[in-house]
């Protein structure tokens, strides 16, 4: 985000196609200071980056002026209060469509059986009756949406004309007495259109709900004011603010673990399933689950400043990216309109010239069969159902276009600390240099080290039975102290007065003098993380080119690579990692260091790891919220299922639509198949979509073979 720029998101629960979202764009495009425009079709939401000086109040002006009726999205807010409405307009439309069909079929029955022009003209006024509420306040919605000037044409427009005209000539046939009467495809026309939509929100509310980060958070938490437990909402929690939270509880806030220790299940934040054993004083996150028994927290946050938030903000942005295909469709959804409406006269001019009375059907029938639902929906809902997958995977996508990239990867490079090692270094070689006990030398080193916060200092973390005094930090050579009445130094050979044997590799080399005489080296490095050897194997397995990155020396980088098998370069500035890219566009790179960022901004797909700093995630097209590795063998596995989905879904709506349309034309489709067609076809591309949600994953599949 670039400085003095910030980020509102707006519900448009209105905003129905990508006719609609045309309109805002073009609406917004006109105020001074607009930024990027970003639509979540899923959500129903349109991301705007505009300059502080132009306020939310205005933005939300000016999409009303267009037509629609927006409003600022708040954390854990229930935006869907239309499918409630909805579902009342259905049940009047479904009522009234009973009426109508049981009148209808006494009508048709008296075609045959010569009813009388009396009980004929009764049953076509009964069937008006009940068609009035059903125009009045059921198909309201298509023609609000049809008639809006602001809004131009979308796809409630040829809905809207088809019910119109139905019903227009059905009232004027009734008043006459003589001619058809349409009474029950409009309200058959009505209760599939509502149908389809209920539906349709229906499952576009579960991807919602699947998604939904903040919504699934307590409504209410428990305070501890002065040893009283107190109920408020979430809300109300400032920083600072003591919380009870009890077992089996979803931790609201992040906070300060106060209890004295406490079990935790972090798997909405990681994906990892094994529980997390946490100590008094760590740091515990909003979205985990308290496990074992109740616990204490000091809040660190509110609910909407928490981790657990900016993962929904970040998630949230991804959907908004455009993939390649969301494009494509969406150009497509916009001529969409038009064409049908073209269509659907040239229809109505052909049969009243061949044979005048098919035309009304088969205009009727041409305005309903056409889809663009479907085609708008091809592929939003195949991106929301993957990232929610892979979120669930423990991998947040910053980016939504980079799963396309991601599909096609044919190489992966790896940085090697921190990324094909664990982040933390460790002991791997101790060498005794003295008479005294390898036991009081550990304990002495680590007895100096609590006292440092030098990284490699890290690798003698634990408690140790000695205690040091007098001791002084020397920053960037070591600590010195007395331990035991001995006078103790450790950190580099130059400070502890060691001869360097390799001064290439001394890095990762600490010394130990007591008493000024040398009296051990500790080795350190990074063990390589416990799933890295498989992650690289399987993704061989997948023909693709795997090798590590470093700027580590060549001995340091040749115990690695030996480990796991793959192919390496040491001594790799940052430039030159880019230049060691072979195809960049097909290149996901995996880093975790500063060193790295240019890397990751040259790949075609860039991962951050857990680890990593903030800067380094908010360069990054992937984030990895697990330690496990594996985890980008299914960011590719979903990525490439997700290509499938959205060319089915695409395939589905274009094919769908050059036979409907034609068989509508030519009149072998009846306005009440044309609406069951269109239902169905909207439904068909969610319902196909959400498959994405069950993708298997292939490192819970390694973790079995493990």
């Amino acid at each position: 985000m670039n400085a003095g720029v910030i980020t509102t998101t707006i519900t448009i629960e209105d905003m129905h196609c990508a006719a609609c979202s045309s309109k805002v764009r073009s609406a917004l495009g006109e105020l001074p200071g607009i930024g990027t425009l970003r639509f979540n079709p899923v959500r129903r939401q349109v991301l705007v980056d505009h300059p502080p000086a132009l306020s939310s109040a205005a933005l939300i002006r000016q999409i009303e002026r267009a037509g629609f009726h927006p409003a600022i999205t708040s954390a854990g807010t229930d935006t869907s209060p239309e499918v409630q409405v909805l579902l009342r307009r259905l049940g009047v439309s479904a009522l009234g469509m009973m009426q109508v069909m049981m009148v209808s079929i006494a009508l048709y029955a008296g075609q045959f059986d010569g009813m009388s022009e009396a009980w004929r003209r009764v049953l076509e006024y009964s069937a008006l009756i009940f068609t009035i509420p059903v125009l009045t306040y059921s198909a309201v919605p298509f023609f609000v949406s049809a008639l809006d000037r602001r809004r131009g044409m979308s796809m409630d427009t040829p809905i809207a004309l088809a019910i119109g005209i139905a019903f227009s000539v059905s009232f004027v046939h009734t008043l006459k007495g003589s001619g058809e009467v349409y009474f029950d495809a409009v309200t058959m026309f009505t209760f599939l259109m509502l149908l389809s939509r209920y539906l349709d929100r229906r499952m576009q509310n579960r991807l919602r709900f699947e998604d939904s980060l903040l919504a699934s958070l307590p409504a209410t938490v428990t305070l501890l004011v002065n040893d009283t437990q107190v109920t408020c909402p979430l809300a109300d929690v400032r920083p600072g603010d003591r919380l009870w939270v009890p077992e089996g509880a979803m931790l609201p806030v992040d906070g300060i673990l106060v209890s004295a220790s406490a079990t935790l299940e972090e798997a909405s934040l990681t994906g990892e399933a094994d529980w997390r054993e946490a100590s008094m004083g760590d740091a515990v996150h909003a979205g985990t689950f308290t496990r074992g028994g109740a616990i204490i927290i000091d809040a660190l946050s509110g609910s909407a400043d928490s981790r657990y938030a900016r993962i929904d903000s970040l998630a949230n942005a991804a959907l908004s990216g455009k993939h390649r295909l969301s494009v494509l469709a969406d150009r497509a959804a916009g001529i969409f309109v038009p064409t049908i409406l073209a269509i659907a006269a040239l229809a109505g001019v052909f049969w009243l010239v061949f044979d005048p009375t098919r035309a009304l059907t088969a205009t009727l029938a041409v305005l309903v069969v056409s889809c663009p639902c479907a085609l708008a929906l091809a592929t939003p809902t195949a991106l929301h159902a993957a990232l929610v997958r892979l979120r669930r995977a423990g991998i947040l996508v910053r980016d939504g276009g980079c799963l396309e990239r991601a599909a096609g990867i044919r190489h992966v490079r790896f940085d090697k600390t921190g990324t094909l090692t664990d982040p933390e270094p460790t002991i791997i070689a101790f060498q005794n240099m003295g008479s005294l006990p390898d036991t009081w030398l550990q304990g002495a080193a680590a007895a100096l080290q609590q006292y440092s916060s030098h990284p490699l200092a890290r690798a003698f973390t634990g408690l140790s039975p000695l205690v040091a005094d007098t001791v002084e930090v020397v920053a960037g050579q070591g600590v010195r102290g007395r331990v035991e009445g001995h006078d103790v130094r450790i950190g580099s050979p130059a400070f502890c007065n060691h001869r360097s044997d390799n001064a290439a590799n001394e890095a990762k080399v600490v010394c130990l003098t007591v008493d000024g005489n040398p009296a051990a080296r500790f080795h350190l490095d990074s063990r390589v993380r416990p799933d890295a050897s498989a992650t690289v194997q399987s993704l061989r397995a997948q023909d693709i080119d795997v090798a590590m990155l470093s700027g580590d020396n060549a001995e340091q980088c040749a115990r690695v690579a030996g480990l796991l098998d793959i192919e390496w370069l040491a001594a790799q500035s940052p430039e030159a990692k880019i230049r060691a890219f072979a195809d960049p566009e097909s290149t996901l790179y995996v880093g975790d260091g500063i060193n790295d960022l240019p890397a990751l901004t040259h790949a075609g797909v860039s991962a951050a790891t857990l680890e990593t700093t903030d800067l380094v995630k908010s360069r990054s097209d992937v984030v990895l919220l697990t330690s496990r590795l594996s985890a980008l063998l299914d960011l590719l596995a979903i990525s490439r299922a997700s290509r499938r989905v959205m060319w089915q879904n695409l395939y589905w709506a274009a094919g769908y639509n050059l036979v409907a349309i034609p068989l509508a034309f030519t009149g072998l489709a009846p306005p009440w198949a044309a609406a069951v067609g269109m239902s169905v076809s909207s439904l068909i591309v969610l319902l196909n979509a959400t498959r994405l949600l069950r993708v298997p994953l292939p490192s819970l599949q390694l973790g079995k073979a493990r």
